[in-house]
């Protein structure tokens, strides 16, 4: 079976996106393991956000654990990779797009997140798309245009890697 991708607009772990999230959890079955990668939040307070997404999606009935990648060393530690691979739904909270997307490139966490995806488990992740459709810059003041287009390149980071091999599994949304 083929995965899931879903990029979600905003209010990730709050009652907006509870209908969606229960949604991906049924398609999953069972009792899923969610995986929280607070990648994007690690120059904001990457604790408080994994203890919201676990805290969040225990309370709708799933296994949740946090995988506290926040820089390239953790993207490479074995224990976060076997987190990830264990996991049916890999969640990337909100923070800076940028950061997330140097942090995973090539990294074995992101193999990890695209053996989930291969084995017909989900990813779903805020900073992609509330990035994308926002006006807002990034944490390192990027020109607009140039930060649209960092933005741009890590939407396609997260879709033409896995995608590509998978056209008919990509959704978006969240209230």
């Amino acid at each position: 079976m083929a995965g899931l991708i879903a990029l979600v607009g905003g209010n990730e772990f709050r009652r907006d996106c509870e209908s969606m999230d229960r949604a991906l959890l049924a398609r999953l079955g069972g009792e899923p393991r969610v995986v929280i990668v607070p990648t994007a939040a690690a120059h904001e307070n990457p604790g408080k956000a994994a203890e919201n997404g676990v805290r969040y999606f225990r309370r709708l009935g799933a296994q949740a654990e946090a995988a506290m990648i926040i820089d390239a060393n953790s993207a490479r530690q074995a224990s976060f990779v076997a987190q990830i691979r264990n996991a049916d739904l890999v969640y990337f909270t909100g923070g800076d797009p940028v950061h997330l997307l140097e942090t995973m490139r090539d990294s074995p966490a992101w193999k990890a997140v695209l053996e989930v995806l291969d084995d017909g488990g989900a990813i779903a992740g805020r900073s992609i798309c509330r990035r994308c459709s926002s006006s807002n810059t990034t944490r390192r003041r990027r020109p607009r245009s140039e930060s649209f287009s960092m933005r741009f390149r890590l939407f396609r980071f997260a879709s033409d890697a896995w995608h590509s091999t998978n056209p008919d599994c990509l959704s978006i949304g969240c209230a």
